[in-house]
């Protein structure tokens, strides 16, 4: 899958700065994605077919900057409560509105979930629920593994 660059991709500064607002420390992967392209596009993008799920198409991946679109700062995810917000990082969407997360947790740290807003509500916890909330585990409820880490995910879309 070919991907256009919508931001300019971000220096080492900029991630660290990134990382210390929000508290967070993203996998080496995807960080060093971030460096060489700090998200974009798929212009003519391809079906990703997650096991258990659904088939759907990526559209973005979302760049750390403010500026243009595809944007985590422009993008609007806190409609989860506080503790999903900052064990899961949302990193790309496609066009129905599905985000993919990585997960920031210890024990599961770089395992990619895709956030299905369209699943239904009574389904199998499919994350580990340890240290959750009634309100997280009704959130928790829409989140369907994708991989195991950002470079099987991006292994996924296929040759660049």
């Amino acid at each position: 899958m070919r991907f256009k660059r919508q931001h300019r991709p971000v220096t080492r500064q900029q991630m660290a700065d990134f990382e210390r607002e929000r508290g967070i420390r993203l996998p080496d992967g995807y960080r060093q994605f971030l460096l060489d392209y700090n998200g974009g596009y798929a212009p003519d993008p391809g079906y990703l077919d997650v096991p258990g799920w659904n088939e759907t198409v990526l559209q973005a991946f979302l760049g750390v900057d403010t500026g243009g679109s595809y944007s985590f700062a422009r993008e609007n995810f806190h409609d989860l409560s506080p503790w999903l917000d900052q064990h899961f990082f949302p990193f790309a969407e496609d066009p129905g509105g599905q985000v993919f997360v990585i997960d920031l947790r210890q024990k599961t740290y770089g395992k990619v979930y895709v956030r299905d807003h369209d699943s239904p509500r009574n389904i199998a916890l499919r994350i580990d629920d340890t240290g959750m909330d009634e309100t997280d585990r009704v959130a928790a409820l829409i989140f369907h593994p994708v991989a195991d880490s950002f470079a099987d995910f991006i292994a996924m879309l296929g040759p660049e």
